[in-house]
């Protein structure tokens, strides 16, 4: 297993996760979530990376009919790529999604999964999986979350069976810190923990996982514009990042004071990071700040009890 310094995890407080709990749950279709970070989630050549490198080692050791799951699965776009996969290796797969958004399993029904609607803090609904995958998920829950739901994984897993996951992270550890109090409630009223590929493996350890680094997906960016009016209440008939045509003046003046609010607080933020730690190749450009984000893909397996 590669091994890495293992940095202090930086926890922010459950209840700082409210706003990040009712983006999940917002009745948005599927296509519009994608929209965000250049269309990242539905790119062909990201859902490619993340079957090549965090399957490609293990489908042959996979039984011949196998029991798969993806969390916090969406629509189920991801579960669809992998199953015609591995029925190009000869293997049968049955999977199910398991989300928290209503919308969301009714797009994975129409491609004909069984969905469980469900938070995964409380529960996996399924037992002795062969296959549990995940994709960009864990970042909005808070470090004790994210403790319990990988826990509920491992406990859902057979003991031969596998976890492969896609966490959002940052080129190093002062950018998974910048991005964190970018995002954090004091600046957006949200709160998020990306992590870093140390923080993952010890959360795994922690978990009860053997984990090891699989590899990294492509690199992905957001601007401040697109993940203000992510989080910003929008009205349902808008469309698109600032399509402000249904709002009136008044509200259109109120967004603008807002966002223009948060985008100087990144920039003092930016301005701090870039004194202390070395993350000045952020190139401020007020609401068209560009944020990458990296994907490092993981392999897990329960510990063998000696």
């Amino acid at each position: 297993m590669e091994s890495f310094k293992q940095e202090k995890i930086g926890e922010v407080p459950s209840n700082d996760f409210k706003a990040i709990k009712k983006e999940r749950e917002a009745k948005i279709r599927e296509h519009e979530r994608e929209k965000f970070g250049g269309d990242y989630s539905k790119k062909p050549e990201n859902l490619k990376a993340f079957i090549e490198i965090g399957l490609s080692g293990i489908i042959e050791k996979l039984p011949s009919k196998i029991k798969a799951v993806q969390l916090g699965g969406a629509g189920g776009r991801l579960a669809e790529s992998v199953k015609k996969i591995l029925e190009g290796e000869g293997k049968n797969s049955d999977f199910s999604i398991v989300d928290v958004n209503k919308k969301f399993l009714e797009e994975a029904e129409k491609r004909g999964f069984g969905v469980f609607e469900l938070n995964l803090v409380d529960k996996v609904p399924i037992e002795r999986i062969d296959l549990a995958i995940m994709r960009n998920v864990l970042h909005y829950n808070s470090i004790e979350d994210i403790k319990k739901i990988l826990r509920n994984i491992k406990d859902s897993l057979k003991p031969e069976g596998y976890f492969v996951n896609q966490v959002i992270s940052g080129k190093d550890q002062y950018h998974v810190e910048f991005i964190n109090k970018i995002l954090s409630k004091e600046a957006l009223g949200r709160g998020t923990n990306y992590l870093t590929k140390g923080d993952y493996l010890k959360l795994c350890e922690e978990a009860g996982f053997d984990t090891k680094f699989a590899g990294d997906a492509p690199a992905g960016k957001w601007t401040l514009k697109e993940m203000f009016w992510r989080t910003y209440p929008k009205k349902a008939e808008a469309q698109g990042v600032e399509d402000l045509s249904v709002f009136s003046e008044k509200e259109k003046e109120e967004y603008f004071k807002k966002r223009d609010s948060y985008v100087e607080k990144c920039k003092g933020i930016l301005e701090s990071f870039s004194r202390g730690k070395n993350i000045e190749d952020i190139d401020f450009k007020g609401v068209e700040t560009e944020i990458e984000f990296t994907g490092p893909i993981f392999v897990s397996q329960p510990k063998i009890k000696k």
